[in-house]
């Protein structure tokens, strides 16, 4: 009887050795079986932005199969709103750039002047696009630029800082006026400028207004 017995303990551990060994192995097939069906599935869901030559913007363009520049002649009032609105883009960035030379790592004008520079490529590059002639920058000098100047003796340092932020202030009063009424609606049916035009004037009213706003007071 004990004989019997200890043999069917051999009997039964060897059948859980045999269905381990083939739970272990049914296992590691279908596994391996799913990571390669999730990871096609994963490479066939892959968003590739659909750009073409009505709406990309700078790198994007490389994305469109073919594409070369000029992409189309444009009128000669989108040219013009263009010219206006990248002249006003150069004159933002001079003056925010001498703002950061007076006041170095001050806020708001150190997180601003990067994103303005940005911004002022994106623009160039449009005309990169359109096969036109860039405009030459004429402030590259600051002292081409209307500044406030801290009189001798008569504005602190701390007044003389809100009187900049108080020019910035209209400038972009007078800028997100420029776009909205006058440039927009001229370049509107170009999906490429309209986005541009659209994104730049979100920075002025959303993020630039409110920081120079606040520091002018």
């Amino acid at each position: 009887m004990y004989y019997y017995r200890n043999q069917w303990k051999k009997y039964l551990s060897f059948s859980f050795l045999i269905l381990g060994v083939f739970g272990v192995v049914y296992s590691a097939y279908f596994h391996s079986d799913s990571i390669n069906t999730s990871s096609s599935v994963v490479s066939s869901e892959v968003i590739i932005p659909k750009y073409s030559s009505e709406n990309c913007r700078w790198i994007q363009c490389l994305l469109v199969r073919d594409l070369e520049y000029p992409v189309r002649i444009l009128t000669e009032d989108v040219i013009s709103s263009l010219q206006d609105a990248l002249l006003w883009e150069y004159y933002l960035n001079a003056y925010y750039l001498r703002s950061l030379q007076e006041f170095p790592l001050r806020r708001p004008f150190v997180m601003i002047v990067r994103q303005q520079e940005i911004r002022t490529s994106e623009l160039s590059g449009l005309f990169d696009k359109y096969g036109l002639d860039i405009p030459v920058n004429p402030y590259t000098a600051s002292g081409k630029i209307s500044f406030p100047k801290e009189s001798t003796g008569s504005l602190d340092p701390n007044a003389f800082y809100k009187e900049v932020c108080k020019g910035a202030m209209d400038l972009e009063i007078k800028r997100f006026a420029l776009y909205e009424r006058q440039i927009f609606p001229i370049i509107k049916e170009y999906s490429d400028m309209a986005v541009l035009i659209s994104e730049i004037m979100t920075d002025s009213q959303e993020g630039y207004l409110p920081s120079v706003t606040l520091c002018s007071h």
